[in-house]
């Protein structure tokens, strides 16, 4: 689980360097609040879609909308919370590359630079997505990136991406 400490964390780091890219009278639910929510989901082993994103939503309580910075509905006066059409539109509109910028950065924020140095390749169907992608993990387990398989192609091209980007990051650390 993640603590509230480390979520505040998130919510600045994705405030700060993940572009909006809606409108602004389209925006109750900001997109640092929503990579924010999906986080937590997933933190919490959500990993099915957007209406599994929109059940998890609904458990959030006012308080915690609140700190994701989701607008109050004006007739109930109660803060908003996400249904299925808004993390469809989000999460296919969303430029993938900026956020996993965030996200690595974040997760350096918080674990510290990754340590060892061996770079574990596992590709994933992503389930009720038609989506395959390939992800890199240090040899503790720790995340180093994703890459989407391009349609028509296989696992090898992404994993040559994947492993490229991963040595460059870790360069970059070092």
């Amino acid at each position: 689980t993640a603590k509230a400490g480390e979520m505040a964390s998130l919510m600045a780091r994705l405030d700060l360097d993940l572009p909006e890219f809606r409108r602004q009278q389209a925006l109750a639910y900001p997109i640092a609040g929503m990579m924010a929510l999906v986080a937590m989901a997933v933190f919490s082993g959500l990993t099915k879609g957007y209406d599994d994103l929109a059940d998890y939503a609904a458990t959030l309580s006012q308080g915690q909308l609140r700190a994701l910075k989701f607008r109050l509905d004006p007739h109930t006066r109660r803060v908003r919370c996400p249904k299925r059409s808004s993390f469809a539109y989000v999460l296919t509109q969303l430029d993938s590359e900026p956020l996993e910028q965030v996200l690595l950065l974040w997760q350096e924020q918080v674990l510290g630079p990754v340590q060892d140095r061996l770079v574990i390749l596992d590709g994933k169907q992503i389930r009720h997505a038609d989506v395959e992608s390939v992800s890199a993990v240090s040899g503790s387990g720790r995340w180093l990136g994703s890459t989407l398989v391009q349609e028509g192609s296989n696992e090898i091209p992404a994993a040559r991406e994947q492993l490229m980007a991963a040595h460059t990051r870790q360069v970059r650390e070092h």
